[in-house]
């Protein structure tokens, strides 16, 4: 197991992402790249083009700061990760932005769309950022079951990326856009 300990400050580092305050932390991933990451939030936002009465679902959240950035305060946005700090960090950044409809779990993504899917809980859009192995395919059965109206995925391995889009497809899923966002410039 991993271990952490501050030795000077408050032990986190405040910055904003796509106009969403966040508090990085030691577990925290975090998008290094400040001009991509932008874009890539952009393109996120224009594909979901999330609507005020849209129900998000943000599987693999971190800090939330896709789900926050996609939505306003009028929508229904729940979240999940397994960093306990990333989603204390989603919490309070949905707190400063005045998101009173934005909940956040610590919870595997395949495990809170298997309890929201019993719970009727009807996503509208659901938006994936994985680690690099992508999404499992429990996950993504679980996610067809829900049926949003659309899906948005986001990956950093075109391997998996293809392998999840694949799966989708196969299960009543169709691609429309594909929008590469080269995050880590000059670089293999």
């Amino acid at each position: 197991r991993k271990s952490s300990r501050i030795c000077f400050g408050e032990g986190t580092i405040r910055d904003q992402i796509g106009g969403i305050p966040v508090q990085i932390g030691s577990e925290s991933f975090f998008q290094v790249n400040h001009f991509c990451k932008d874009t890539l939030y952009s393109v996120i936002r224009d594909f979901a083009s999330v609507s005020p009465t849209d129900n998000v679902l943000d599987l693999y959240c971190g800090m939330g700061t896709i789900g926050l950035s996609s939505t306003s305060a009028e929508n229904h946005l729940t979240g999940c990760d397994l960093t306990k700090e990333a989603i204390e960090a989603a919490r309070f950044a949905a707190v400063e932005l005045g998101y009173k409809n934005a909940f956040f779990f610590c919870e595997d993504a395949e495990q809170l769309v298997s309890r929201i899917q019993k719970e009727g809980y009807h996503p509208d859009i659901i938006i994936t950022d994985p680690p690099r192995k992508g999404c499992s395919p429990k996950t993504l059965a679980a996610c067809v079951k829900l049926n949003p109206k659309k899906m948005i995925l986001v990956s950093c391995s075109p391997t998996t990326a293809a392998r999840d889009i694949h799966f989708l497809s196969e299960n009543g899923f169709r691609v429309e856009k594909v929008q590469p966002v080269d995050m880590f410039p000059r670089t293999s």
